[in-house]
């Protein structure tokens, strides 16, 4: 699994760093060459861009894992910003 954390570092000063969002990246084609992964991903509440708090659960089909590790966050990114993903507010 692949966990990614995006954090805000405000005057990169280590003593205001703050966790924005997360995703966790799960392999569930027992790491064939092309794989397909189930993909969980949440944020903080963003008042800039109007949103809650939520997560979501998505799935990125048909990933070929030769490819850089930014391939895959890449897509993976992708899969939670496309329109059928349902975010759920938490």
């Amino acid at each position: 699994m692949l966990r990614i954390t995006v954090e805000i570092v405000p005057g990169s000063e280590p003593s205001r760093r703050r966790t924005l969002a997360t995703m966790a990246i799960a392999n569930i084609s027992a790491l064939a060459a092309t794989s397909d992964y189930e993909l969980s991903a949440s944020e903080g509440a963003n008042p800039l861009a109007s949103t809650a708090a939520r997560t979501c659960q998505a799935v990125l089909t048909g990933h070929d894992r030769r490819q850089s590790v930014w391939a895959i966050v890449a897509a993976a990114s992708s899969a939670v910003l496309e329109e059928k993903v349902d975010w759920v507010d938490w």
